[in-house]
């Protein structure tokens, strides 16, 4: 398939990535799709690109496991309302979970603006450096609700990239006879 199309396939499948329940298979099948449009154009684009991908997973790995623990936290303060350790594991859970996936989503931004400038110099496309810096700067807002929206818009830059995208093909080389 055309590096193109899986590029605008995977961009696509990140901003949808943001639909709660269906967000996970979106963003998995967003990274594949993505990493193998940028494997070829460049290794440093793809690895930082899977580095960051890690991180995102890691992060909805500590959002599972936190929020179970919160979950259990959270029957025990009903069971007991008046417990102090049940309120205080109620509010660390939460805590836990916001806190994590903040930090570790600032931490995948910084390595999806790297591989996303870093295609920006292969490609000569500015809209991949621009989609960097608004995914980054959307995780480092992200603790407001504008934050969410601008990482939305910094992979529709990144959509937009791969629609304009044009694979460089290599010009024959002129016979002896044409350079004349």
């Amino acid at each position: 398939m055309d590096r193109r199309i899986l590029g605008i396939i995977g961009s696509l499948l990140y901003i949808l990535s943001f639909i709660p329940h269906f967000g996970l298979y979106f963003l998995i099948f967003g990274f594949i799709s993505l990493f193998f449009a940028i494997k070829d154009i460049s290794q440093d684009a793809a690895k930082n690109l899977f580095i960051g991908f890690l991180i995102n997973i890691l992060g909805y790995g500590i959002y599972i496991v936190w929020g179970i623990g919160t979950i259990g936290a959270i029957l025990a303060y009903i069971n007991e309302p008046n417990s102090t350790i049940a309120l205080s594991s109620v509010i660390i859970g939460v805590l836990g979970i916001l806190g994590g996936m903040y930090i570790l989503g600032i931490i995948s931004s910084i390595f999806y603006k790297n591989a996303l400038i870093e295609l920006k110099e292969k490609t000569g496309i500015k809209y991949f450096e621009w989609a960097g810096y608004l995914i980054f700067f959307g995780y480092l807002s992200m603790i407001f609700v504008v934050g969410v929206f601008i990482v939305i818009a910094g992979w529709a830059f990144a959509l937009y990239g791969f629609i304009v995208y044009e694979e460089k093909k290599a010009l024959p080389k002129p016979s002896p006879k044409e350079s004349r």
